[in-house]
């Protein structure tokens, strides 16, 4: 008997947990939100290097960092491809590595 009474909860309990779960779903969607943010200020930089025919590297590769952080969302993804198919013409090493690193974040998921 003893046993049963430590897995009750009281009606207190139930309700803080259910508020945790509120915030926590809140913040999940906040979440979405900045990296949905992210991927259309990505969007604009990745058209910009491509059609101005950008050819340095640091700025490529900053901004194919930036675009590892969202490249579990499928915007993330389409625009991390792009942007490393074109960096492959300028630098196939490099951009391997970034493929690679993109297969490693892709499977850790």
């Amino acid at each position: 008997m003893e046993e049963k009474n430590k897995l009750k909860t009281s009606k207190k309990e139930r309700e803080s947990f259910k508020e945790t779960l509120k915030n926590l779903d809140k913040f999940a969607q906040q979440i979405v939100n900045l990296n949905e943010q992210q991927a259309e200020l990505c969007e604009l930089k990745v058209n910009d290097i491509i059609n101005s025919n950008n050819i340095d590297n640091k700025t490529i590769e900053r901004t194919l960092d930036r675009l590892l952080d969202i490249v579990y969302t499928k915007k993330g993804l389409k625009l991390f491809n792009k942007l490393c198919k074109y960096y492959s013409s300028i630098n196939l090493a490099a951009a391997n590595n970034y493929f690679n690193y993109c297969k490693e974040i892709l499977e850790e998921e």
